[in-house]
């Protein structure tokens, strides 16, 4: 729910699990039509806007994985708050294949500080390595 990304890391490969429930998919396709410029789409305080969120009232739209699947060893999960999304996934991956699991998330969240990224405001991060 939300927009916190669920991440699993396999065979040197970062998969998002789960949906990003805010408005930044909408910008990315008015970016990719033509419909707002870069620059619009970077200073759009939009990207914050939630469309299903945990308020204790009905919860417009969850994500649910009704199959399941079997987690390997090597495994990496990922469950993070936005923040994290300011790294592109290749970054992500690359320091999930690099250290061990005890460091990945204080990894993480330094080169999302590092990277200062405009209005970031908050970072927190859960990783289990199976």
């Amino acid at each position: 729910v939300g927009d916190s990304p669920l991440f699993l890391f396999r065979d040197n490969v970062i998969h998002r699990l789960n949906e990003d429930h805010s408005l930044t998919p909408y910008l990315d396709q008015l970016l990719a039509f033509g419909k707002i410029n870069k620059d619009e789409y970077q200073t759009d305080a939009r990207h914050n806007q939630v469309t299903s969120v945990l308020m204790g009232e009905d919860i417009p739209k969850i994500d649910v994985c009704n199959d399941g699947f079997q987690l390997l060893d090597g495994d990496i999960l990922l469950a993070a708050s936005d923040g994290l999304e300011t790294l592109p996934p290749d970054a992500i991956a690359d320091m999930c294949s690099n250290n061990g699991n005890s460091s990945i998330a204080t990894l993480l969240i330094d080169a999302v500080i590092d990277c200062g990224a405009r209005h970031q405001d908050n970072t927190t991060v859960i990783a289990v390595k199976v």
